[in-house]
Order: C-alpha cells, then structure tokens, then sequence
C-alpha cells in the first residue's frame, strides 16, 4: 500500500496542512511512481480547477512541494478527483496481475514499472512495465473491481517508427 500510505502521510504532514489552508478547494488527482529506481518516492498530485494548475508533492524522508504547474489539456477536459474509498485492489495486487500478465501471457520480464493511480472515465490502477527485450506493457485496471480494463504491448522501437512516420 505504498501509494496511500504515502497519501495518508503527505495529508498528515505540516507542509500540507499548511498549504490546504490557502488551497481548500484543491482536490487529489492522481498519484505517480516509478518502481525499480534508485529513488522510490510518490508523486501525489492535487488539482486547483480555479487556476487550472496542479501543484505535486514528493513523498521521502522529507516531503516536498516538487511543482506548481498549468497544466495542458483541452480546455473541456475535466480532471477528476481520486476517491480512496474506491481503490478496493490494492497496488501490490495490481502489479501481481501485471507479472502474471508479463510472465504468463507475453513470456516477458520488466525492470522498471511505472505507475499512476487515476481517474479517467473510470478509477484506474495505469501500470506501464519496461521490459528487457524493450517491449512496453501498459495495463489499465480498475481500482474498484480488479477488472483488467485495458491491456496493449508494443515495441518501445515502434514509438520511434511512429514519430519518424508523423514527421514526414
């Protein structure tokens, strides 16, 4: 539960409290991590809907404001908030699904797993796994259900043959 563990701390921390006092209407968008790194900290990030801006906090020994930026996206998109109360797979689970998919199905091992909990038109588990043989598993799963919402490999090469194609 290293995510909302990680949530649950940042929201107990000084430097939250704080900073909520002068951003009550922000609310948690999304959180961020990137596994296998020498550096393991959450990303937590909250959401202003007045400024159009998400402000992120780094998870660590000391927790940190990382960035305040204006986000860009279209201007009809709405980012949603997280609810915590639906996350009933937890992340440990989640990435099991993933190695089982990884190993089982696709014959594969991953050394870097990058990870976003999410609020698209459902709340997801988006699980984006590196693998030796340069090939990339991205994994959408619903948080609520532990339904694989969406599975694709593709060739890290083929982002590549993908950019050159839309340059020409």
């Amino acid at each position: 539960m290293l995510i909302l563990n990680s949530i649950k701390t940042l929201e107990n921390s000084d430097l939250f409290k704080e900073w909520k006092k002068k951003h009550a209407k922000c609310y948690i968008c999304s959180a961020f991590l990137i596994l296998n790194e020498v550096n393991e900290n959450p990303q937590i990030d909250y959401y202003d809907s007045n400024k159009d801006r998400i402000t992120s906090f780094t998870v660590a020994k000391e927790i940190k404001i990382t960035k305040n930026e204006k986000i860009f996206k279209e201007k009809e998109h709405k980012i949603k908030e997280l609810d915590l109360d639906k996350v009933k797979i937890s992340l440990e689970k989640a990435l099991e699904m993933v190695e089982n998919l990884l190993k089982n199905k696709y014959k594969e091992t991953a050394h870097k797993k990058i990870i976003v909990l999410q609020n698209l038109d459902k709340q997801i588990w988006n699980i984006t796994s590196l693998s030796n043989s340069l090939n990339v598993l991205n994994v959408r799963i619903d948080t609520t259900d532990g339904n694989i919402i969406e599975e694709k490999l593709s060739s890290i090469l083929s982002f590549n043959a993908e950019k050159n194609k839309q340059n020409l």
